[in-house]
């Protein structure tokens, strides 16, 4: 899953969080203030501001940049509706800056601690950013155009003359990875692991509160004649269940750690542990609901072949293999001034790709399909072995056409990722 199909998946309110969290990173070139970005709620409208102080000791504060924040669900995305939508959101702006204008009003010292608002002095000049969710290529007119537009809507809703007409400016996830790619797919990994809700579901005839994530809203309506400006579709809320926020507990943290540092864990004891803390294979790829531990696959002309974890795909009869070695192995070694795979690491890829071969075969298929009603085909190829990075993980590739990839994790990877999982699940 690319990153921008990651941030189609985003609701408001994590969007919402996104930016606040760019706005106050070292990426972001008003981080420099020192103060971080705050909210400020009007009906219709969701801002972020950031600020210096007023020098003195008087309750002062000049405005410097005001986001407003705007989402639009992905199955609405549209090259051609784009400057309609944005126009919308700048007219619901300035009409809610227009009605709660006492919001950016310059109060005293007594004042403001009498009306407990949050208040500002407005400044000769500020910049404005309107921020959205889409991720779509603008045409090069709209960009151009976009801080003309601006100007002229809130020169017509905005009827205040203390405040002064901004230099106005357009942000999209696009821009966001131009100026920090590697710090936005962190943390949108974390957002999408982060419960959007908790909702009451029947699982086998009981009802548990079960802690869900949004995959999205989607529309669904009849084709339509060009000349037709109205749609009426039904639209749904796709929900996807989280593990429980016990999953990455402490304890299995801990015992994973043990695990990892001991010079006396044996292979089988990893495939235990994750026997017994499957959720932990989740950290490879997010959209893995299933895990089966040493399925026999038994061909005729080569025996028996136990794969360590075969592991199912949300929602579809994809399995992806898991192979486990020790971290003691380490995945690369340098020969010559280069990096190459270690005999160890190459051992466990001649084994995933055994079992792809495996499943090559329609035959071979069939017989799965027997056994679990579903038979993967072409399946990803995982390996687990070695030290390494936290925050990285390898892929090897054939020279030979027709190979297939294989992903290398290291044990520090999967730690890292189970132990940011639950941090942030316990709100740390």
């Amino acid at each position: 899953m690319d990153l921008s199909e990651k941030l189609s998946r985003l609701e408001a309110a994590k969007i919402q969080r996104l930016y606040s969290f760019l706005l106050d990173s070292d990426a972001s070139p008003s981080s420099s203030t020192h103060e971080p970005a705050k909210a400020l709620a009007l009906p219709n409208s969701v801002f972020l501001i950031k600020y210096v102080r007023g020098p003195g000791d008087r309750y002062q504060e000049l405005i410097n940049w005001v986001f407003q924040i705007e989402y639009l669900p992905a199955a609405l995305w549209d090259a051609g509706g784009t400057s309609g939508f944005l126009d919308d959101c700048l007219q619901r702006a300035a009409i809610d800056l227009n009605h709660n204008f006492e919001q950016f009003a310059l109060f005293d010292t007594a004042n403001t601690a009498s009306a407990g608002n949050f208040c500002f002095q407005v400044g000769d000049r500020f910049d404005y950013y309107l921020l959205t969710n889409l991720c779509l290529q603008l045409e090069p007119e709209l960009l151009s155009g976009f801080s003309s537009s601006a100007n002229a809507i809130f020169d017509k809703y905005i009827h205040h003359s203390e405040l002064a007409l901004p230099e106005f400016g357009l942000g999209t996830p696009e821009t966001i990875l131009n100026s920090s790619p590697d710090l936005v797919e962190e943390f949108v990994d974390d957002l999408l692991q982060m419960p959007s809700s908790l909702t009451l579901v029947a699982i086998e005839g009981e009802i548990v509160i079960a802690p869900m994530t949004e995959q999205g809203s989607f529309y669904a309506y009849r084709s339509r004649e060009a000349t037709d400006p109205n749609i009426h579709a039904t639209s749904t809320t796709v929900l996807r269940s989280l593990p429980d926020s016990t999953a990455f507990n402490q304890t299995a943290i801990s015992d994973l750690r043990t695990l990892i540092d001991s010079k006396n864990t044996r292979e089988k004891d990893f495939q235990q542990f994750f026997i017994e803390n499957p959720q932990f294979l989740s950290t490879l790829n997010d959209d893995y609901c299933e895990v089966r531990p040493h399925v026999c696959l038994y061909d005729p002309d080569v025996g028996r072949l136990i794969p360590d974890f075969m592991v199912r795909v949300h929602e579809s009869n994809i399995w992806d293999i898991v192979e486990l070695k020790l971290p003691s192995s380490p995945l690369t070694v340098i020969s010559t001034g280069i990096e190459r795979v270690s005999k160890e690491a190459a051992r466990g890829i001649c084994q995933l790709l055994k079992y792809r071969s495996y499943f090559a075969s329609k035959t071979n298929r069939d017989r799965v399909s027997r056994a679990f009603n579903t038979s993967p085909y072409e399946p990803c190829l995982s390996l687990v072995i070695g030290r390494g990075h936290s925050a990285l993980h390898h892929e090897w590739r054939s020279v030979r056409k027709g190979f297939p990839n294989v992903r290398l994790f290291s044990y520090d990877y999967i730690f890292d990722q189970a132990l940011k999982r639950h941090r942030t699940s316990s709100g740390r």
